[in-house]
């Protein structure tokens, strides 16, 4: 869990809310193989710690839902791939 608190700073600074959908939920999932209830709890306490550091224009729970539900055998995206889409949020997450 210790883990998860470098991600909070990286959610304020990502223009996206792609931490979760293309790390978190890929990696609890598909790798960690964390049951999908303790990965809803976890997420979940994760989103509700952002949101009360800047308001979500989201619900979480039918975010969640989602999310979990369609995340199937997705990987988190690799180093590589993130450079390629999104190079400002992968100098973010080298920098924390």
């Amino acid at each position: 869990m210790n883990g998860l608190k470098n991600y909070y700073k990286l959610y304020l600074k990502a223009k996206e809310n792609i931490v979760y959908g293309v790390f978190l939920c890929p990696y609890l999932i598909n790798v960690k193989k964390t049951p999908h209830e303790e990965s809803f709890s976890i997420l979940k306490d994760w989103l509700e710690k952002c949101s009360q550091l800047r308001k979500l224009d989201f619900s979480i729970n039918s975010e969640l839902r989602n999310r979990l539900k369609n995340v199937n055998q997705f990987k988190p995206i690799s180093g590589n791939k993130l450079i390629e889409e999104n190079k400002q949020l992968f100098e973010i997450i080298n920098s924390s």
